[in-house]
């Protein structure tokens, strides 16, 4: 995407995982991690230069959506059957991941447009393009391991 944003094969899966399987605050930590590679790897620079524009997409877009992605064990234990909770867990990571997204773009997208509510609606059509994607991409790849993915840390659990 020219201005930042991916299709991914499921990358969020395995923070998810890792929150559902060790804990919240190992969860959060690594995707604090996590949003450092992506910062190193990935970062777009705004296209304002100056150092608020950083400061804002760094934590909009980095720090504080992979931090509740990896997280998200603590707030999505709803359901009795544990698959649930996990897709329940990607729906509530990606969507949060857009919001947190959308105002990023609304914020720096506005201060060159006077026509806010354009900015806003190109915002989310932006970044509905490849979160809905990634959704569909995250929940059909954890259909498909569940079960071995289960059945695997499971004999990993009875050795240590």
């Amino acid at each position: 995407m020219p201005f930042g944003g991916s299709v991914t094969l499921a990358h969020t899966l395995p923070l998810i995982f890792l929150s559902f399987l060790k804990g919240y605050k190992i969860g959060g930590n690594s995707a604090l991690i996590f949003s450092f590679m992506k910062i190193i790897f990935t970062f777009h620079t705004p296209p304002s230069g100056n150092l608020s524009s950083y400061v804002l997409i760094i934590f909009l877009d980095y720090f504080i959506p992979y931090f509740l992605i990896g997280t998200v064990s603590c707030y999505s234990r709803f359901f009795k059957i544990e698959k649930y909770n996990v897709i329940f867990g990607i729906i509530f990571s990606e969507f949060f991941r857009f919001v947190f997204s959308v105002i990023s773009g609304f914020a720096i997208w506005s201060g060159y447009f006077s026509f806010k509510k354009e900015i806003l609606s190109y915002s989310v059509i932006y970044n509905l393009s490849y979160t809905i994607p990634n959704l569909i991409i995250s929940l059909i790849v954890f259909v498909m391991i569940y079960k071995p993915f289960k059945k695997i840390i499971s004999e990993f659990n009875h050795t240590f």
